[in-house]
């Protein structure tokens, strides 16, 4: 059992679907990631073992999809603010 924290890159493209619309220029957004974590490992020879995490994690600055309408921004989808995780990985020993 741990907690996790680390940074999730996303790339933002936007183009225009209407003549009478402007795009915002394309760009990189970063979000910090926090969350829970529960790990386990299953030992298979001394110098190697398969582990299983799942975690919780939480988007802290994720992007918001919206557009402008009269100076105001309107929102068009938010996205999930937490995100389950699995993983599966092997572990090799020195």
């Amino acid at each position: 059992m741990g907690l996790g924290a680390g940074v999730a890159g996303f790339w933002r493209r936007t183009e225009a679907r209407a003549a009478e619309v402007e795009p915002a220029p394309s760009r990189r957004v970063v979000a910090f990631v926090v969350g829970p974590a529960v790990r386990v490992a299953w030992r298979l020879g001394p110098a190697l073992a398969l582990e299983a995490a799942l975690s919780g994690e939480v988007l802290l600055g994720r992007p918001r999809l919206g557009y402008a309408v009269d100076g105001g921004f309107v929102l068009r989808e938010d996205g999930a603010s937490v995100r389950p995780r699995l993983g599966v990985g092997m572990v090799i020993f020195p």
